[in-house]
């Protein structure tokens, strides 16, 4: 159901060695996938079937990525039920070298060495538990609005490749401790050595609910989310990482969806009066927006409102980058679903 919503990924790499960027569109069921190749002129010209990725499977993420250590960018594509790793050749084509099996609505790709051993490994998202065409998850009685539990599992897969040619990946989400709070509705996922050990720790961000922040301890991983004050349970679609105020932290910044009519609603009175005060909190805070997460040795602080970041209207995704070159990072957000034809950004 995710191809509804016509939020297929994109990945940027340079696949054929010349030094200019080129990216790879992930596309809808029966659309083949584009992969356009960057030009000296800054033109950018389809190459998909020419390098034998014009695939027309229900794709969703994408990641350009060494796998193999071979030099050259290999391809991982997230489509319906799987992971497809294709093998970069000779900078001129891409082989299907393995095959991943994952849940069956997968949403999202994020690549690391997780467990430092110079290979660079997967984390898989995946959204609807039984990917039956239901958009939402409220035609069942497990379905819990404001902190769902019946979402499908994510995969953590480490990358066991021997060799050139011999793109490996083992299933590792049990044993490294991926599978607690492994059954909410993900949207993205986000690396990032938050408490400066020197491994990766990673941030999940999901619908309906509570997040994850996953402390790596040498390849083991604990929810830390509740601890370090980071749950931020919302509408969780894209998590991105930044030191925004320099102090030596890297801190988060996670979309949601920003509601001006589902502030003045949930603020009222009326709204949910027989139900407990905090369900009613949680309920109020789907509507308030995007969430920036001061990192304070560790522990996190809200600091959204002050920093005037939390209006990012139905914010799909975000990104960090420094717009003007002044060594600050800025914030992009990419939004949708307005309901207003005014500048007013209300939904």
């Amino acid at each position: 159901m995710l191809n509804r919503f016509g939020t297929p990924g994109i990945s940027i790499g340079d696949v054929n060695g010349d030094g200019h960027d080129d990216f790879f569109l992930c596309q809808e069921p029966g659309l083949p996938n584009r992969l356009f190749i960057q030009e000296r002129d800054g033109q950018a010209v389809e190459s998909s079937k020419e390098w034998g990725i014009d695939w027309i499977e229900d794709s969703r993420s994408s990641i350009i990525a060494d796998f193999d250590n071979d030099g050259d960018q290999d391809l991982a594509v997230a489509c319906y039920g799987m992971v497809v790793i294709a093998e970069n050749v000779q900078e001129k084509r891409f082989e299907p070298a393995a095959i991943l099996k994952t849940s069956w609505s997968t949403s999202s790709l994020a690549a690391a060495d997780y467990d430092n051993d110079g290979l660079i490994d997967l984390y898989v998202c995946a959204y609807v538990n039984e990917d039956n065409g239901n958009s939402i998850g409220t035609d069942s009685n497990e379905f819990v609005y404001h902190d769902a539990e019946n979402g499908a599992s994510n995969t953590m897969y480490k990358n066991v490749t021997k060799g050139i040619g011999k793109i490996s990946f083992l299933d590792v989400t049990d044993e490294v401790g991926l599978n607690v709070n492994n059954s909410r509705w993900s949207f993205a996922a986000s690396w990032e050595d938050y408490d400066n050990d020197g491994d990766q720790d990673l941030y999940v961000a999901n619908d309906y609910g509570r997040n994850n922040l996953y402390n790596n301890d040498k390849g083991k991983f604990t929810d830390l989310a509740s601890k370090t004050d980071s749950e931020d349970s919302a509408s969780g679609m894209s998590v991105s990482w930044a030191d925004y105020d320099k102090d030596g932290n890297m801190d988060v910044y996670v979309s949601n969806m920003f509601s001006a009519a589902g502030n003045r609603i949930t603020n009222q009175k009326q709204f949910k009066s027989s139900t407990q005060q905090s369900v009613r909190e949680r309920f109020r805070r789907f509507a308030r927006g995007n969430t920036l997460l001061r990192n304070v040795n560790g522990n996190f602080q809200d600091t959204s409102l002050s920093a005037g970041v939390n209006m990012g209207r139905w914010a799909w995704g975000s990104n960090f980058i420094d717009f003007n070159n002044d060594t600050l990072p800025d914030l992009v957000v990419a939004n949708g679903y307005l309901t207003s034809k005014s500048e007013s950004g209300d939904l």
